[in-house]
């Protein structure tokens, strides 16, 4: 099959063509520049840098820095800057630059021209921060990152929120400093960084404003749990969430939060799992497992981590029932301790095949904890024949106090 352009292709294809070769030797070309600044030989590049001030700029910090050339460094600032007299990154290289010298008129007379420059700029706001921290100017951070934090979102909000953490230690100073309107990102910050006291002393005043939303309540839910501070969540759970129930949701009628204190529940291979309306007029859901019959299962994906007290006997109760259930080892329900010595304890197995019927235990737990998880859990079986198949319905769990310890006296 023979192939034929027109002349508008063939033109196309040849402007596109000339295009990338001009493209391959501006770039050689430039490579030629770094390359000679690189190995010093400036006098060299003069002309392909006379109009390229980004250029100069990076070539001066890299002097700087790196090779201790502080006259070199300064000449090509101060060739970039007659190049584009705007040009914020050199001027803030050239008060780092003073500041090094130990020349502090002129690093302060440096700064100040930026600080005019960029006083309605956010471009730059995060660079002359940074170059204010380094060059000991303390009185004008406060402002500075309290503005960064508050209009400009994204790395800038995020590196000037290390280094307002940085500064200021306590939460208070923090609120002093950069607080105001910025209080919600103070909060996030302490999340992300798994502070715990001061994630609670910004959640105290964010949750006055109302100016949360579940996402994040349920981040700071995670962020204790993962610092151990079950202590300090708990009221604050019980409030938003618990509702005077011990164990969350335990009807399955809301959604699973798969975090915090709420329900998790993961598919796996081996067997499906679904929440399903209740066939019958009782209020809630119903969780169904279908177990195929291809793996010697060791089952624990249905979890729920529950806030406790320590020192009291807590009873649970879940109605199952069962429909050819196989193997000596059937899926039943487990209370163990979370983060803390305490022997785990199991309700009793249902039947291979059974009607709704109440599976009823109990756990005493210790006084030094604060949790308690709950799952459904089947250990793998011994026998020959291993491999669980059959179907098994759950609804209506609920833990209860059932009495307090008495320590012997």
């Amino acid at each position: 099959m023979s192939l034929s352009f027109s002349k508008k292709q063939l033109a196309l294809r040849l402007i596109i063509f000339l295009f990338l070769v001009f493209m391959s030797a501006v770039q050689v070309w430039y490579a030629g520049i770094s390359q000679l600044s690189f190995t010093g030989k400036t006098e060299k590049t003069k002309i392909g840098l006379s109009s390229d001030f980004e250029a100069m700029t990076r070539m001066a910090r890299q002097k700087h820095i790196f090779d201790a050339d502080i006259t070199g460094a300064q000449q090509l600032l101060s060739s970039a800057l007659k190049t584009n007299p705007v040009f914020i990154p050199a001027w803030i290289a050239l008060v780092e630059l003073y500041n090094d010298m130990g020349d502090k008129e002129k690093t302060d007379a440096v700064y100040n021209y930026v600080d005019e420059l960029t006083s309605r700029v956010k471009r730059w706001r995060w660079e002359k921060a940074l170059a204010a921290y380094q060059i000991g100017k303390a009185e004008v951070l406060p402002a500075e990152l309290e503005y960064i934090i508050r209009e400009i979102p994204g790395k800038n909000r995020a590196d000037a929120l290390k280094l307002a953490y940085t500064l200021w230690e306590t939460p208070e100073d923090l609120l002093e400093n950069v607080g105001g309107e910025n209080v919600f990102h103070l909060f996030l910050h302490a999340i992300s960084t798994r502070n715990a006291d001061k994630a609670l002393y910004f959640w105290n005043l964010i949750e006055e404003d109302e100016l949360w939303t579940e996402g994040y309540l349920l981040s700071l839910f995670d962020m204790l749990l993962a610092t151990g501070r079950v202590a300090d969540a708990r009221p604050i759970w019980e409030k938003y969430y618990a509702h005077g129930e011990i164990l969350y949701n335990g009807d399955f009628s809301l959604p699973f939060l798969r975090r915090a204190f709420g329900w998790r529940l993961n598919k796996g291979k081996g067997f499906e799992v679904q929440v399903k309306q209740a066939p019958d007029s009782r209020k809630g859901n119903v969780v169904y497992f279908k177990f195929k019959g291809w793996e010697n299962l060791n089952l624990y994906n249905l979890t729920q981590i529950v806030p406790v007290q320590g020192g009291v006997v807590y009873e649970l109760t879940a109605e199952m029932k069962s429909e050819k259930l196989t193997t000596d080892q059937r899926p039943q329900f487990e209370m163990s301790g979370y983060n803390c010595k305490a022997s785990a304890v199991r309700s009793t197995m249902p039947d291979p095949d059974q009607e709704w019927l109440v599976h009823k235990f109990s756990m005493m737990v210790p006084e030094q904890c604060t949790a308690i998880v709950v799952r459904l859990r089947r250990n793998p079986s011994r026998h020959i024949d291993n491999k669980i198949r059959g179907k098994l319905w759950i609804r209506n769990l609920e833990i209860r106090e059932a009495g307090r310890v008495i320590p012997f006296l």
